[in-house]
């Protein structure tokens, strides 16, 4: 008698490979508190994809949660303390360090320009969050099509504090192609308004899409699922 085996094998959805996989999160289940929502998405994802983005998901909970515009959000509340004790675990020694290292004392000025004080800030990442969100894409496409998007396919995203770099010709191209069509398009929420999205494919073609997401009702991010050679 063989005793049940519950090794699953099956196509990982980051990277097309057919290797043993597991249930993963979209987005990261450690955004949400306690007790966590009943409609969390998951999607199939080998070892090595869900392993190798871990430290990303941690880093990208980690500045949202600390974001002062998100401070009076429930599950923000309820994340802090925990985020908080685990930059002291003794796994957490390099993470600790390298947070510390990215803080830096800045002067603070009122919207009128008068100077109050000086304040820590922190130099965000802004693209290893976008690789974060790219990720979250790729599994909200597949979630939502039935399929793995296509490897000569790509998936970006953009904070929207990104913006602010783009030129003005490619602000009003990303408003056409992205920001436009989406706005009649449902809104899909997870949790106490944690997470929240939008999406559309494109008629002629739905491995292309584009994508707006929001996080704690603050934090924006705009992304697109494109051929490689756009």
């Amino acid at each position: 008698m063989y005793e049940k085996c519950d090794i699953k094998f099956g196509t990982c959805v980051y990277c097309g490979k057919i290797r043993t996989i597991t249930d993963d999160h979209i987005p990261p289940s450690s955004i949400f508190a306690k007790p966590k929502p009943n409609n969390l998405i998951t999607v199939p994802s080998c070892h090595y994809c869900n392993q190798g983005s871990s430290k990303d998901d941690e880093y990208f909970r980690f500045t949202l949660t600390i974001r002062k515009d998100v401070s009076q959000h429930p599950d923000v509340l309820m994340n802090y303390p925990v985020v908080l004790r685990s930059l002291n675990k003794e796994n957490k020694i390099g993470f600790k360090e390298a947070i510390l290292n990215s803080l830096k004392l800045n002067d603070v000025f009122t919207k009128s320009g008068i100077y109050i004080g000086k304040e820590n800030t922190m130099d965000i990442d802004l693209l290893r969050l976008n690789k974060v969100v790219e990720r979250i894409i790729k599994g909200l496409f597949y979630n939502h099509s039935k399929q793995i998007l296509p490897l000569n396919y790509k998936t970006v995203a953009y904070n929207i504090d990104c913006f602010k770099y783009f030129s003005s010709d490619l602000l009003l191209e990303s408003k056409k192609n992205i920001l436009d069509p989406l706005r009649t398009e449902k809104i899909f929420v997870i949790g106490n308004n944690t997470f929240e999205y939008k999406y559309k494919f494109a008629n002629d073609n739905r491995n292309i899409s584009v994508w707006s997401l929001r996080f704690y009702n603050k934090v924006y991010f705009f992304g697109a699922t494109l051929p490689l050679n756009l």
